[in-house]
């Protein structure tokens, strides 16, 4: 396989808070905007997006400059979940340069126990994407924040009942949720998903880092790509470092369809090739 292939086979995600409206907008999103186009983006999450009161749907307008600045036509569907400091429509949104196709706007707060009630009603947006022949069920998220942990557990659970009951998960060659978690990464929430299968994408190649908010000094890492299925992680990385964008930062994930393994080395001419002992195990060294 050629560079140009390999280029081919690799699929760009992204997720971002956009932080509602700002006095900058009008620059703000043209600056979005091209950081997505200059990384080659494929989907992107977005929360705190606003449509409606005399606003258009913000990641559409981060949609229309993507299409300008990158060639592609980028769509994007809205799903509203609750008012912004109580007066503007505030949703999530997926960002595609490939057809949304069987979206599905999720409740997440079914499966809360008695006395648990999140600060605000909370939803997720589910979708197929076909992105080059690869079947992808792609989500984004704003969990809640309230201090109780529980909530966003709970919220977890029923995203995961969401899924399966509305989609076939075993025809998708990679299940992928994205958001803000408003959950540190050893949190009840993030734990759930990692039992569930998820892999967090960031963490898989980094030990350390990966801070989304606030972005002026990031100390909390709340945003998250989470993967599952056969997919090879090749890179992340944290985006929008300028904090006038939003008080968040962004995070991009690149992966390959399918797993990929190592190739076992043949002996040497001439030597004989080494084997376990009788009664012993032979251990490979793993890296992190």
């Amino acid at each position: 396989m050629n560079n140009e292939d390999m280029q081919h086979e690799r699929i760009v995600i992204g997720n971002y808070n956009l932080h509602g409206i700002q006095g900058n907008d009008a620059e703000r999103f043209p600056e979005i905007a091209a950081e997505l186009a200059y990384h080659n983006i494929d989907i992107c999450g977005l929360q705190e997006v606003i449509c409606g009161c005399g606003i258009e749907d913000t990641s559409y307008q981060i949609a229309r400059h993507l299409s300008c600045f990158s060639g592609a036509r980028f769509s994007t569907y809205f799903a509203y979940c609750h008012k912004f400091y109580d007066r503007y429509p505030e949703g999530i949104s997926i960002l595609s340069r490939y057809p949304i196709q069987n979206p599905q706007i999720l409740s997440l707060d079914v499966m809360l126990k008695k006395g648990e009630k999140p600060l605000m009603p909370r939803y997720a947006l589910a979708a197929e994407i076909d992105v080059r022949g690869h079947r992808i069920l792609f989500t984004t998220l704003h969990l809640d924040h309230h201090p109780m942990p529980s909530i966003r557990t709970a919220q977890a659970a029923a995203l995961i009942a969401a899924l399966r009951r509305h989609y076939t998960l075993g025809d998708k060659r990679a299940v992928i949720v994205t958001g803000d978690f408003n959950a540190r990464e050893n949190s009840m929430c993030i734990r759930f998903f990692k039992r569930q299968g998820f892999k967090d994408s960031y963490r898989s190649l980094f030990r350390t880092g990966g801070s989304t908010f606030p972005s002026c000094g990031p100390l909390e890492r709340i945003d998250y790509i989470l993967l599952k299925g056969e997919c090879t992680v090749e890179n992340s990385f944290l985006i929008m470092h300028n904090p006038s964008l939003s008080d968040h930062l962004g995070l991009i994930t690149v992966f390959a369809p399918g797993v990929r393994r190592r190739r076992r080395s043949a002996a040497r001419p001439g030597k004989r090739a080494r084997t376990a002992r009788p009664g012993r195990k032979r251990y490979g060294r793993v890296r992190k």
